[in-house]
């Protein structure tokens, strides 16, 4: 992993992100953005980052240098028939979101195949993995990269969506935003350095069961064929959905962290590539 270089630490990003929270939503206690510079993940500061249930919990996930480090299992169970692929999930504990923008600046630590993805609307730690949720990945497969969009309910998987991109999620840090406002679920994806697309890759209409559905937030990273693929989630900031005030604000400190956190370059399961 790349050394650190943080060329300016300020110190009011925490304060200002806790007093937009604050304005912009009476349950602003639900929400939070986590940079994982105080070392931990499990520490519940902002909050508790805790394992998935089995079978998407192959692998380990620790902070290392300021990133959440997720890196999945290379040997065991697979997680589908069709093909070698393990899959490591964590989730966001003991909160539960319906309206939410998930922003997610992450960055895979190996050109091998890997999927990086953020579910919302997640019932199956409760459930006992059997349950629903809405998934949004990058995926790169070793010959094709693209942005895969899916819903699950009752262990059945339909798939929303699916666009190619060049996108290199190894190439440079990368932002995945996964956005749902009532029954419609967006996804945007753009490179660190890019501006943000004005209209997410993937927007799809969910069915009405999703309507009133309150779930988690879980992030994960998955290999294919056994190879090594560790992907780092440098922050992750989790927002009422919409509120173009807040949206506007989160960009700013996203900007910050960006600046502070600067970095050189770094040299399909029925469940998630449906």
């Amino acid at each position: 992993m790349s050394p650190r270089k943080n060329l300016f630490k300020p110190l009011f990003v925490s304060s200002l992100v806790a007093i937009i929270l604050a304005a912009t939503s009476p349950t602003h206690a639900q929400y939070f953005q986590d940079d994982f510079e105080d070392g931990s993940a499990t520490d519940g500061n902002p909050v508790t980052w805790s394992d998935y249930p089995p079978p998407f919990n192959l692998g380990t996930f620790a902070v290392v240098d300021g990133d959440l480090v997720i890196t999945p299992a290379t040997t065991g169970p697979v997680n589908g028939a069709d093909r070698n692929y393990r899959e490591k999930d964590v989730v966001v504990a003991n909160r539960l979101f319906h309206d939410v923008n998930v922003l997610a600046r992450v960055r895979a630590l190996t050109d091998a195949p890997s999927i990086i993805g953020i579910g919302t609307l997640d019932t199956h730690f409760a459930d006992n993995g059997i349950g629903m949720s809405v998934n949004s990945s990058i995926v790169f497969d070793g010959a094709r990269r693209y942005l895969l969009m899916n819903y699950e309910n009752n262990l059945s998987t339909t798939r929303l969506g699916l666009v190619d991109t060049n996108i290199s999620q190894s190439a440079s840090d990368v932002n995945l935003r996964v956005a749902i406002a009532g029954d419609v679920a967006s996804f945007s994806v753009w490179a660190d350095e890019e501006a943000e697309p004005t209209s997410p890759q993937l927007q799809r209409k969910l069915p009405r069961s999703f309507q009133n559905t309150e779930g988690q937030v879980v992030i994960w990273a998955g290999n294919a064929d056994g190879v090594d693929s560790p992907v780092a989630f440098r922050s992750i900031t989790v927002v009422p959905e919409p509120s173009a005030a807040m949206l506007g604000s989160v960009a700013y400190l996203t900007l910050l962290s960006r600046v502070r956190r600067c970095r050189n370059p770094q040299p399909e399961s029925p469940r998630r590539f449906v």
